[in-house]
């Protein structure tokens, strides 16, 4: 009988450590977390909240519900950062009254009457691609914004014999021949995402190649550098 390949061992084992990594992967978010004895600061939300005037109106079940689905805070470091994650929201989506916009899955989850205060609007994205949103138009006295502080209360849960054991398995895939089976696996080889050194040398090697042109004579003498041309 004829011997297996020693390639055919090696992308046997690859799936095998890559099986175990997603295992591993699942034990971990299994842990979950553990609540902190005392919270920690962390940073600020920007939320949309109910005033006390939504009382007022007579749609304030509607209003209830849009502000239920849209994206009501927003987190950041600082105030300032807050603000500029904001921004540049606005400036993605183009958001209508300075308010959050709808999706179309997002609006698709609205009762009917709800959706009778979005009104549609289309945009050009940053790739040029026409774009479809909904704008949410409310009573400014039905809601207000307002900055709280953010803590962090839970802690994630940490095991070591895991982590080390994904770690070991990730430098078992970083093995001579190992990587190269890893790497036979993806179909689809992304050029875009080439190293420095591997662009150098790449570079390196067209200059090199573009001497051809010339005759011995003038390489020797110089007369056609490779740096220059």
């Amino acid at each position: 009988m004829k011997p297996v390949h020693i390639k055919t061992k090696r992308k046997k084992e690859v799936r095998r450590i890559l099986r175990r990594q997603q295992a591993i992967q699942q034990e971990i978010i299994a842990l979950g977390y553990m609540p902190l004895d005392k919270p920690l600061r962390h940073g600020w939300f920007k939320e949309i909240v109910v005033s006390s005037k939504i009382e007022r109106y007579k749609n304030q079940a509607y209003i209830l519900e849009i502000l239920k689905v849209c994206p009501n805070f927003f987190w950041g470091g600082s105030k300032e950062k807050v603000e500029k994650s904001w921004e540049e929201l606005i400036s993605q989506n183009l958001i209508y009254n300075n308010f959050p916009t709808f999706c179309k899955a997002e609006f698709d989850q609205l009762s009917p009457k709800a959706k009778s205060l979005c009104s549609p609007y289309h945009f050009r994205d940053e790739e040029k691609k026409m774009q479809l949103r909904y704008a949410i138009k409310l009573p400014k006295g039905a809601y207000r914004k307002k900055y709280t502080r953010a803590y962090i209360t839970e802690s994630k849960r940490m095991d070591p014999s895991l982590e080390m054991e994904y770690d070991l398995l990730n430098q078992q895939l970083l093995k001579s021949g190992f990587f190269e089976a890893n790497i036979a696996r993806y179909r689809w080889i992304d050029y875009w995402n080439l190293t420095l050194v591997e662009k150098e040398n790449n570079k390196t090697k067209r200059i090199l190649k573009s001497l051809c042109r010339y005759p011995l004579k003038d390489i020797h003498n110089e007369d056609s550098l490779w740096e220059i041309n």
